[in-house]
């Protein structure tokens, strides 16, 4: 039987660390991290075990998606290097074949302060094509705005994983598996 109370409460737990994560920790704070992802995991775990409403689950997973897209990561500064290979491409330079110390301030928006927020600044980039090309489509619309670029990068994300979320519904209900093994995802 379904628990729509404990569900309720324990979807706002779920969103509410994901929440506090994607905006408060930075990446030392070893305990502010910890504590509420392992809040966050078990939480979902008892949703996916306990929760039987498709479109609830559903909902979260979504909503927890779109938390995220309005914040620069915090926990990872892998950003910047998209934001930098982005950019290095709309110049004409091949991320591959120009490592950024050698191309800092050779280009608009390839300056020192984005190559003060790269955390491998004398390595070549190690992103696969498929990423340079979110990394390129973020950077189309010159803001210089990291945020800005951010978001974009992240909003393309979403829209993919929507269209993976669908595609892995339509593989289950084909299969005949049970509905809930698709928020394993």
């Amino acid at each position: 039987m379904d628990k729509p109370i404990t569900n309720g409460i324990t979807g706002f737990i779920f969103i509410a660390c994901i929440a506090y994560l994607g905006y408060i920790p930075s990446q030392g704070d070893f305990y502010s991290i910890i504590i509420p992802y392992s809040i966050l995991f078990i939480s979902y775990l008892y949703l996916v075990k306990e929760c039987k409403s498709f479109r609830y689950l559903l909902g979260l997973a979504i909503a927890a998606r779109l938390i995220l897209i309005f914040t620069v990561p915090n926990l990872s500064d892998d950003i910047y290097r998209f934001i930098w290979d982005g950019r290095a491409l709309h110049a004409g330079l091949s991320p591959y074949g120009s490592l950024p110390v050698d191309i800092v301030d050779s280009v608009d928006g390839l300056d020192s302060g984005l190559l003060g927020l790269l955390n491998s600044p004398e390595y070549y980039s190690l992103y696969p094509p498929i990423s340079q090309v979110f990394n390129y489509c973020s950077t189309l619309i010159s803001t210089d705005s990291y945020i800005a670029e951010a978001i974009i990068y992240k909003s393309m994300l979403f829209l993919c994983d929507l269209v993976l979320m669908w595609l892995l519904y339509r593989i289950i209900k084909m299969s005949k598996i049970e509905w809930s093994r698709m928020f394993l995802y």
